[in-house]
């Protein structure tokens, strides 16, 4: 037993080694808003943290969870709405009229080649967290970048918050001397059931919209569909571990996540069995070794700042070096490291890449649906992936591409009567001379 403690606290000196300005991000307040709280994620599922002082508030996510199916083409309800037809007569129109000059012409009947507007991502829920046990005194929020571990500590109480990549899930540990238990309670705001789970527990079985619209269109025998498992251990009275594991029946792009998924409610209850038989602080060392075997790859040196910004928070040091000349080049680091920390947390699943908000929403309507605008914000995703040694992150939107290349050229034989429709090149590619 004293054996395995000791390694463990070996383990967590080593992995807590790099404790330098330009890694942590910290407040002395709760967050009021979405943009005020913390990002964590293990790459498919992720979580805001606001560090509530008596009730705490979690809204997490999985990239995976969006609302629509595969596309049915000339059977889609946006196809036949618009009366949209196969062939070259669309576009030999726009073209005549281009030809012709008639531009205001053109962009009206250009309207006849345009898809349908992108599915929206969606919100997985909102846990709550209320302590029972009352707190006062110094407050401090703050995010490690060089762990991936959140803290809020206020009193005798600490509360750390990571999400794990090689157990699956997100993890929530509380110690108080004056006692850690807390109540749960949670919401999802798509349609769901929530059961107990276990004594102290309660799983989420829900489905997402399977097309957007106004409204969106809910059948539960159709769209992507979830199940969440929140459950609460107490190790001693002074420890609580929160655990929460989620999978949806997302296959592919070109599965029905209805009628082909993957046994994603068998997958959840294995994910939890397996994370139960393990020390939560075991736990919290896969997490942080696996991000550290991304993040320690590159460490930015700009120099000393001249001024003491690493005793300020990061709210005032942002308002600080915007209204002065301040030299503060650990808030310079600070913002290259954070830029690598919200790759590494949200690009880890083939085939679904960070989105506009990365992997954090809590909308059931986000700003541009939180879609994949590839003219440029896709592309700024993975600005720094090669450059700070993250080019394995890119698989993630490289194997996105793939399935885009597959569904465009249906698209290019739908709309635009190009090539055969079946996702395969129209020339050979070769030497080139």
């Amino acid at each position: 037993m004293y054996k395995k403690i000791g390694i463990f606290l070996a383990m967590m000196m080593s992995v807590s080694a790099f404790a330098e300005d330009g890694v942590k991000i910290w407040f002395e307040k709760p967050a009021e808003y979405f943009e005020e709280a913390l990002p964590i994620g293990n790459g498919r599922l992720g979580a805001m943290v606001y560090g509530g002082i008596q009730r705490d508030k979690i809204s997490l996510n999985d990239i995976t969870l969006w609302t629509g199916e595969p596309d049915k083409r000339d059977e889609h309800p946006d196809m036949k709405q618009l009366g949209r037809q196969k062939g070259s007569a669309p576009v030999e129109k726009v073209r005549a009229l281009l030809e012709a000059e008639d531009y205001e012409g053109a962009e009206e009947a250009q309207k006849a080649l345009q898809g349908h507007g992108s599915e929206r991502y969606q919100p997985l829920g909102t846990l709550y967290i209320n302590f029972k046990s009352a707190q006062e005194g110094t407050y401090r929020r703050e995010l490690d970048l060089s762990t991936a571990v959140a803290k809020t500590t206020i009193g005798t109480r600490t509360v750390e918050y990571f999400a794990s990549s090689p157990d699956s899930a997100i993890v929530i540990i509380i110690k108080d001397p004056k006692g850690a238990d807390v109540d749960l309670e949670y919401e999802c705001q798509n349609p769901s059931i929530i059961t107990e789970y276990g004594e102290n527990g309660f799983q989420i079985n829900g489905y997402a919209a399977w097309h957007r619209g106004w409204p969106s269109s809910f059948d539960e025998n159709r769209g992507i569909h979830f199940k969440t498992i929140v459950s609460k251990t107490m190790p001693t009275p002074t420890e609580c571990v929160i655990y929460i594991v989620n999978e949806t029946s997302f296959d592919g792009f070109d599965k029905n996540p209805a009628a082909n998924s993957k046994p994603y409610k068998q997958m959840v209850e294995s994910n939890l069995s397996k994370l139960i038989k393990s020390e939560p602080e075991e736990i919290k060392y896969r997490a942080i070794a696996d991000y550290k075997s991304y993040f320690d790859r590159l460490k930015l040196s700009l120099g000393a700042s001249k001024g003491d910004y690493e005793n300020m928070p990061t709210d005032q040091r942002l308002k600080n070096y915007t209204a002065t000349e301040a030299q503060d080049r650990g808030l310079e680091t600070l913002y290259f490291n954070y830029g690598r920390y919200l790759l590494i947390s949200s690009s880890r699943t083939m085939g679904v890449p960070p989105n506009l908000q990365g992997l954090w929403n809590e909308s059931m309507d986000p700003p541009w649906s939180c879609n994949y605008t590839i003219n440029i914000n896709l592309e700024e995703n993975f600005w720094p992936a090669e450059v700070a040694g993250l080019g394995d992150l890119h698989m993630a939107m490289l194997s996105f591409l793939k399935g885009l290349s597959i569904n465009g050229s249906a698209a290019a034989k739908d709309f635009y009567n190009i090539g055969d429709g079946l996702g395969k090149p129209r020339i050979a590619m070769g030497n080139r001379s």
